[in-house]
């Protein structure tokens, strides 16, 4: 039994010293453990922390290259614009310079052409006149002084409508904007037409009492001489000519008609075209410019000129410009 117990107590000991081992051995482990999850956990709050400012890092960059790029981008674009500008006038200067030489050729030829034949009449008139002065009447010398002088107004007028053409052309025409009544301009035209001619051919008709148009009255006059020397010039001395004025939506119109022979068909899309003159011009004095100035003059003050015509029947012109606000009478811009 003694040696039993003594036995029994060494393996007693034995296995305390063998559980105390393997506890050691665990608690080592488990130290171990703990220490890698600890640092386990401090490499990742690192790497956290390390990520997060790569990311803050990055989002600036990208901040930063955006902010770089809207400057480069505006910086490209108003240099781009720049030179969108510059090839846009030289473009247009240009076309302009096209357009000038096309006159300028179209002017010559119709010069050459229309000034032949006044400078005719003047010279032979003229040397009528120094050769055989004394042996005309009071009557005849009067006679081919109105010739000499309906020359000298033809070519006048030649003159006048080139310049204002080149006028056009060169952006030289600039429109003084105003409210002025329409229909005050077609009443003083035809008053002024009575008073020179003698005859009431213009007849008047209003169909709007507030025909206010935001226009240059100069231009507006010029415009609407045209038409009426036109319409008298190309219909029966027995046939009225009627001007019409009225409103049209946001727009003052003034109609212009005639009751002579019309425009052919064929010509009527060229007969705003610059020298362009229809068959019924034919052996009447004109330069082919009045109708193009007109246009012109109406497009300047943001208004437009159209025709409507029937071979035959007669021409209605159509002169569009803005309407302006209803004014007193007394505070038309003069």
């Amino acid at each position: 039994m003694a040696s039993l117990n003594r036995i029994a107590n060494r393996v007693m000991m034995a296995e305390w010293e063998s559980t105390g081992a393997r506890l050691d051995t665990y608690h080592s482990s488990l130290r171990q453990v703990i220490a890698s999850i600890i640092g386990i956990g401090l490499s990742g709050m690192v790497l956290v922390m390390l990520l997060v400012i790569a990311l803050r890092q990055r989002r600036a960059a990208q901040r930063e290259l955006m902010v770089h790029r809207d400057r480069l981008e505006e910086e490209v674009e108003r240099h781009v614009y720049r030179y969108r500008q510059t090839s846009e006038a030289l473009a247009q200067s240009l076309d302009r310079e096209r357009g000038v030489s096309e006159f300028y050729r179209s002017f010559a030829a119709m010069v050459s052409h229309q000034f032949r034949t006044p400078l005719a009449v003047i010279d032979s008139g003229l040397q009528r006149l120094q050769r055989r002065h004394l042996q005309f009447s009071p009557e005849q010398r009067s006679e081919r002084y109105t010739r000499l002088r309906e020359a000298v107004t033809q070519m006048t007028r030649l003159v006048e409508s080139s310049l204002t053409a080149a006028r056009i052309d060169g952006k030289q025409v600039i429109a003084s904007l105003g409210r002025h009544s329409l229909r005050r301009i077609v009443d003083e035209l035809c008053h002024l037409e009575a008073d020179v001619s003698g005859t009431r051919r213009l007849q008047a008709r209003h169909g709007a009492e507030d025909a206010w148009a935001w226009c240059d009255r100069t231009l507006t006059e010029q415009i609407l001489a045209n038409l009426v020397e036109n319409a008298v010039k190309y219909s029966p001395e027995s046939q009225p000519v009627h001007l019409t004025t009225a409103r049209e939506a946001n727009q003052i119109i003034c109609r212009v008609t005639d009751f002579g022979r019309g425009i052919a068909v064929d010509e009527q899309p060229r007969l705003f075209e610059r020298f362009f003159r229809g068959s019924a011009a034919a052996g009447s004095d004109g330069t082919g410019l009045g109708l193009n100035i007109a246009r012109h003059l109406a497009q300047i003050q943001h208004g437009d000129l159209t025709m409507c015509s029937r071979p035959g029947e007669g021409t209605t012109f159509t002169l569009r410009l803005p309407a302006a606000e209803v004014r007193e009478t007394g505070n038309e811009q003069s």
